[in-house]
């Protein structure tokens, strides 16, 4: 019986110690994306000789928006890939991705190309840069909003948020098992 509490208390710390280890991965992570000034702008293609200044600062005026000064932007590969914008503060980004936010809900579109100086209508986003596994529950969330299955999903200080319906709260989403109820 003693033998049998002991392996018994044994698996308990162990569970405990594995679960501590995760929580404190988790709350890493969080504290990370909180603090986070960076942001990730999609659909530029790649120009000869280009200045990514220059398109991010033409991006702002088309929002109505000051460009804020940024430590560094460049692109994470060639081609048509995510350019990165690293952002002095928090605080400028945070305004940004509110101008952005603000100007499709005023003009009731995404920005495109043609926002941008190009010729093409192919659409922009501009979005906070997430950790991997907030990015990959983020893109879960917005198959679910493909599938009509929810009404939003968002990403926010570094959080990731759906909307079930028009003027409900926001709810947050920690794990892939809180999305299974919108299955």
């Amino acid at each position: 019986m003693l033998q049998n509490d002991s392996a018994s208390s044994s698996s308990l710390i162990n569970d405990f110690t594995d679960i501590k280890h995760s929580v404190s991965l988790l709350m890493k992570e969080r504290r990370i994306s909180k603090f986070a000034a960076d942001a990730v702008l999609i659909g530029i293609p790649e120009m000869a000789n280009e200045s990514l200044r220059d398109v991010f600062a033409h991006l702002c005026s088309a929002v109505n928006c000051e460009t804020p000064q940024v430590q560094q932007i460049f692109r994470a590969k060639q081609g048509k890939s995510a350019i990165i914008i690293k952002f002095l503060t928090p605080y400028d980004r945070n305004k940004t991705l509110r101008a952005f936010g603000d100007f499709r809900k005023r003009e009731k579109r995404n920005l495109i190309l043609k926002d941008a100086g190009f010729d093409e209508e192919d659409p922009i986003y501009l979005h906070e840069s997430l950790s991997l596994g907030y990015r990959k529950l983020l893109q879960s969330a917005l198959n679910l909003k493909k599938n009509k299955k929810i009404l939003q999903a968002f990403a926010y200080r570094g959080e990731v948020y759906i909307r079930i319906n028009k003027g409900d709260d926001a709810i947050q989403i920690v794990t892939e098992d809180d999305l299974k109820a919108f299955l």
